[in-house]
C-alpha cells in the first residue's frame, strides 16, 4: 500500500518565496495541518499519459477585463497511469488531474486580454489540437475526434439579454488553418445560495486528499493533482489565494481567482450522465 504515494512526486521548491507561497495557500484552503501531511503533494512535476479508460472534461470561467480560464481535467477510474519519464503511478477512483489550461490574460496579474468569444473559442480549439486532444480520424480525415466534448461553466453565461447569450455564441464554428471547427457547447453549473462556500470546501477537501490523513498512512479520499508544466497560471495563482475577510469560508474576491472558480465549477458539475471516455469521442 505504500506505493499509493507514487502519484504524488512533486516539484521540490528551493526558493524561499515559493515555499512561503505554498504555506500561504494551505493556511487559506486547508487550515492548520501538520507539515507531515504533505502540503505540496498536489503539484506534479512530471507530465502523465492519460489512460484511455479515464474520463476527460473541461471547465471554464468567462472574463474580459479580468482573465478567462479554460481547464482540462482527467478523472481516474483507479487504473495505473504512466509518467512521461516512464515511471508508473497509481491513483484512486475519482482522482482528478488538471492536465492543461488556456488562460486569457495580458501578462499583467488579474488583467484580461479582452478577447472576443470567437477568439476564445479559437484559442481553446487550437490548444486542444496542439496537445493532440483534438485530432483527425485515421480512417476518415474529414472527421475530428475530441477528448474534451464536455465543458462546464458558470450558469451566468447562459443568461439572455436582448436574445443573446454567451452560451449560444460559443456554439458558433471557427476556422483554424482554413478548416472549420465547431464551437464549444457548455453545460451550465448552477449557483444556488451558499455555492461559493460549498465550492471552497470541495476544493479544500480535494487538496487535502492528495496526502494521507495525519492518523493514516494510506491516502483514501479523492484528490486534485495539478501537472505544473502545463498549468503554470494555476501554479502561479492558486498558492497565493487568501480568505475573504468578511466570509472566511470563501476566497477574497480581490484575488486573481478565475482558475480557482473554474475548478469550483468542475467539482460542482454533474459529470455522471452520458459521460464517455475519449476513446468514443
Amino acid at each position: 500500500m505504500g506505493k499509493q504515494f507514487s502519484i504524488v512526486a512533486v516539484e521540490e521548491l528551493t526558493l524561499q518565496r515559493d515555499l512561503e507561497a505554498y504555506l500561504t495557500m494551505f493556511a487559506c484552503l486547508r487550515g492548520p495541518l501538520p507539515e507531515s501531511v504533505g502540503f505540496r503533494r498536489h503539484m506534479l512535476s512530471n507530465d502523465i499519459e492519460i489512460p484511455a479508460t479515464w474520463r476527460t472534461f473541461a471547465s471554464f470561467d468567462l472574463g474580459s477585463t479580468r482573465p478567462w480560464a479554460w481547464l482540462a481535467f482527467a478523472e481516474s477510474d483507479g487504473t495505473d497511469f504512466q509518467y512521461k519519464n516512464g515511471r508508473v503511478g497509481r491513483s484512486l477512483p475519482g482522482d482528478l488531474f488538471l492536465i492543461g489550461e488556456v488562460y486569457g490574460w495580458d501578462g499583467t496579474p488579474d488583467k484580461g486580454d479582452h478577447a472576443s468569444i470567437a477568439e476564445i473559442t479559437t484559442r481553446i480549439q487550437n490548444y486542444k489540437i496542439q496537445r493532440g486532444w483534438r485530432f483527425q480520424d485515421v480512417h476518415n480525415p474529414k472527421k475530428w475526434n475530441d477528448m474534451f466534448r464536455r465543458n462546464f461553466a458558470d450558469d451566468a453565461i447562459g443568461q439572455e439579454m436582448n436574445g443573446y447569450s454567451a452560451q449560444e455564441e460559443f456554439k458558433t464554428p471557427v476556422r483554424i488553418n482554413g478548416i472549420s471547427h465547431p464551437g464549444i457547447p457548455f453545460e451550465l453549473v448552477s449557483k444556488p445560495p451558499g455555492s461559493r462556500e460549498t465550492g471552497f470546501t470541495l476544493v479544500r477537501e480535494r487538496l487535502m486528499n492528495t496526502a494521507a490523513r495525519p492518523d493514516s498512512k494510506i491516502r483514501e479520499g479523492k484528490g486534485l493533482f495539478i501537472v505544473k508544466d502545463h498549468c503554470q497560471n494555476t501554479a502561479r495563482t492558486l498558492p497565493v489565494l487568501s480568505r475573504n475577510p468578511k466570509k472566511p469560508d470563501d476566497v477574497d474576491p480581490a484575488c486573481e481567482s478565475h482558475i480557482y472558480d473554474a475548478i469550483r465549477y468542475a467539482l460542482a458539475a454533474d459529470r455522471a450522465p452520458h459521460f464517455r471516455s475519449y476513446r468514443h469521442a
